[in-house]
Parts: C-alpha cells; structure tokens; sequence
C-alpha cells in the first residue's frame, strides 16, 4: 500500500533498524506501534542468534527462550515477508479485517468418492486487510 513509511538500514545492528522504524511510526504517523512482522529465517538467524563478543546470546538462553518480542513488541515471524524486510506498526489500531463473503462451506461427493464412502469438505471465506493510516506503519528493510 502507498504510504507506508520506508527505512532502509545503514550501517548499524538490526536491533537499531527496529527502533528507528518505530520512531518513524511514533513521531511522523503519530501512533503508537504495538507489532512487527519480520521474515522468520531473518527472525531466526539475524535476531535470535545474536550474540555478544563473549557469545552470550543477547534475546536470552536458547532453553530459557520466552515470548517472540523485540523492544516490547510482539513479533510474527512469517515466510510471506519479503526477507530482508520487517514491517513495524500499530497493527491493532490501524489496520484491521474486511469480510467480504461470509463463510461458505460445502461437502458432497466428487467423482467416484461415493463408491468409496468418502467426502470432501470445501470451505472458503474473502476477506481483505485493511489499513486505515498508512503513516502508522513503516517497512524497514535491509535487514
């Protein structure tokens, strides 16, 4: 969607690309950003396996490993993210989920399925996202 604040990362750690990508959420789309949508194989190995020049994992102990959030917002590692690229927003305030068709489900018997005692079982829904302030979201990329 147009309007989506960018922020490309420069010469600093990834951790420091999040928070600038909030900073342009708080300050420019003056809202407050409650999540962050990263691409999981960069969550996991960009994020995650951090560590500090003594190897110390710097999210915590791989066993003791608590809740997915980063600076206080709740992270949703996904494959459909464009990796290299994290989206940071106020997700619950801005955006939110369009029906455009109900519910729709269907079963019945497809070619010899009644000979076989089967059924299959089709259901289907349209919805779409929708964003209500693009200026409340900022794609930080370069990751």
């Amino acid at each position: 969607r147009s309007g989506v604040q960018p922020y490309a990362l420069a010469a600093e750690p990834v951790f420091d690309a999040i928070v600038k990508g909030m900073d342009k959420v708080i300050n420019t789309g003056q809202a407050l950003p409650d999540a962050a949508v990263i691409n999981a194989s960069d969550w996991w190995k960009k994020f995650r396996l951090a560590r500090t020049p003594d190897g110390i994992y710097i999210l915590g102990n791989p066993n003791e490993a608590g809740p997915t959030q980063l600076w206080g917002l709740k992270v949703a590692p996904t494959q459909v993210q464009t990796v290299g690229t994290a989206l940071v927003g106020s997700f619950a305030q801005y955006s939110g989920l369009a029906i455009k068709k109900n519910l729709c489900l269907s079963v019945g018997f497809i070619n010899d399925d009644f000979k076989l005692g089967q059924q299959s079982i089709r259901c289907e829904m349209r919805v779409a996202l929708q964003s209500y302030r693009p200026a409340a979201f900022c794609s930080v990329t370069g990751l």
